[in-house]
């Protein structure tokens, strides 16, 4: 619930969705910097739009909202298994 009440404030509040824009927009900088990195050295596809990969990879947490409020909730270790098969799908197979 506190990343829906951390987004929720930005609503309405033009100062806020700024500040909030610029934080989100650094943050996926340099972890799409990192995926760059992996990417020359040949552990991630470099078919794949690095800042892609990691808006998606930052964004699974914020679908974990959807996960919170579900009342037949997977299992926490299912959910994982889940995430891991998406993010491993960016990696190259070992040769």
């Amino acid at each position: 619930m506190s990343r829906i009440a951390a987004i929720s404030t930005t609503f309405g509040r033009a100062n806020a969705h700024r500040i909030t824009g610029e934080i989100v927009d650094q943050l996926l900088t340099q972890y799409a910097d990192l995926i760059t990195q992996a990417q020359l050295r040949g552990l991630i596809r470099a078919d794949l739009d690095a800042r892609a990969i990691a808006t998606f990879v930052q964004s699974y947490g914020l679908g974990l909202v959807i996960f919170d409020l579900d009342a037949n909730a997977a299992q926490p270790d299912k959910m994982l298994a889940v995430i891991m098969a998406a993010v491993e799908g960016f990696l190259l197979p070992e040769a």
